[in-house]
């Protein structure tokens, strides 16, 4: 009793386990699917906002002392370098955005920029020590990447440590006064630390906003499987193969093609129940949707009718062909033998077959209900499809 209860335990942990894992992968890939069309849009106004202060540098370059020359020169250069790169990730996410699914794009995209952005922080800022303490380049760098982009907690700490390094690299070449140089290091790593937990929020608003939408969607399912699936036997009911129906009348009207409808009712299906009891007739009845389910095509449709009846609707297909699948489908469950509790029970069909044709009181069923009737009061365990003399 206990090893069976442990097994219970341990196959819930195992599947709340299996399902966290599969809904967190979901989300990281809808990440960077929204992640890409973010760098579309962000990529195009970085762009502008390089070219301009470009420009500006452009414009002043000559107009102040030898000593700032270099370093507005230096400036000057990055900025253009910085447009010209955000006009090529800019294309690239227009390629990206078309190709979503295509994870090796997507991925490479999101992490390339990425790093673009904390290296030009990092790079202007070293940049800007040659005449200011400033850090302004690497604060604005350090909370964009956190504000403007989705990144799992995990891939964040690693990103803005390995920033953080490089940071710290590049301020140990700097050669600033100790104290400048202390102050530097202690707010260059709040800037990390505010970047990754501004990150940090981010992801966990999205995750809980990615949860949210999928128990909709699971209930969605939940709502439509109740609607339009038999809750036994797990395939269609009659209010789904109806809608299914209506669509392949005016496909059909539109081709010309003929579509086939088969009826089928289990022959002395009660005494199964009043000998066996129900439990055994709904055991009976799931493997029977099973078995006509794995022997018809992805393109036919099959529903529980009602009962002890199901009905299959088989697009563009004649009736002499509708008449050769269901006498095959009643020879699989005369042969068929069904096993539950020790007991071996075997159980035949009657069929009815009839073309698909549109009518005026939407009965689309009169003639294969029919046909059925006929294969009944004839013997059952037999098919008859629907002739005018019927």
């Amino acid at each position: 009793m206990i090893i069976k209860k442990t097994k219970v335990i341990i196959n819930k942990l195992y599947s709340k386990g299996k399902e966290t894992f599969l809904t967190n992968n979901k989300a990281f890939d809808n990440s960077v699917k929204e992640n890409v069309k973010r760098i579309y849009i962000v990529s195009i106004l970085a762009a502008v906002m390089h070219l301009t202060i470009s420009i500006i540098f452009a414009a002043n370059i000559y107009n102040n002392n030898f000593e700032n020359i270099n370093w507005e020169i230096a400036i000057f250069k990055t900025h253009l370098v910085l447009a010209v790169l955000s006009i090529i990730v800019f294309m690239w996410s227009e390629h990206a955005k078309r190709h979503l699914n295509n994870k090796k794009i997507t991925h490479l995209l999101q992490y390339t920029y990425f790093a673009m952005l904390v290296s030009a922080g990092i790079y202007i800022f070293a940049v800007d020590q040659s005449i200011t303490t400033s850090m302004t380049p690497f604060f604005i760098a350090s909370l964009s990447v956190g504000a403007f982009f989705l990144i799992r907690p995990l891939h964040a700490f690693i990103l803005y440590l390995f920033t953080y390094v490089a940071y710290m690299i590049v301020l140990s070449m700097a050669s600033l006064p100790t104290s400048a140089e202390l102050s530097h290091n202690v707010n260059g790593l709040a800037m990390v630390f505010i970047g990754f937990t501004i990150s940090f929020i981010e992801w966990n608003k999205f995750i809980v906003n990615e949860k949210q939408i999928q128990e909709i969607a699971n209930q969605k399912d939940k709502l439509e499987k109740m609607a339009y699936y038999d809750p036994l036997t797990e395939i269609p009911n009659r209010r789904l193969f109806d809608i299914s129906l209506q669509k392949e009348i005016l496909k059909d009207k539109i081709s010309n093609d003929t579509s086939v409808v088969i009826i089928l009712d289990l022959d002395y299906f009660k005494d199964i129940n009043d000998t066996y009891g129900h439990p055994v007739g709904d055991f009976v009845l799931r493997q029977i949707a099973k078995l006509l389910s794995d022997n018809i095509r992805k393109v036919d449709t099959i529903a529980r009718f009602g009962g002890e009846e199901f009905i299959i609707l088989i697009p563009n297909t004649t009736i002499d062909n509708g008449f050769i699948i269901a006498d095959k489908l009643r020879k699989l469950i005369m042969e068929k033998d069904f096993h539950i509790d020790n007991k071996n029970i075997k159980l035949t069909a009657s069929f009815g077959v009839a073309e698909l044709e549109d009518n005026q009181n939407n009965n689309f069923y009169y003639k294969a209900d029919k046909a059925l009737y006929v294969a009944k009061q004839s013997g059952r365990n037999q098919v008859q499809k629907y002739e005018d003399e019927i």
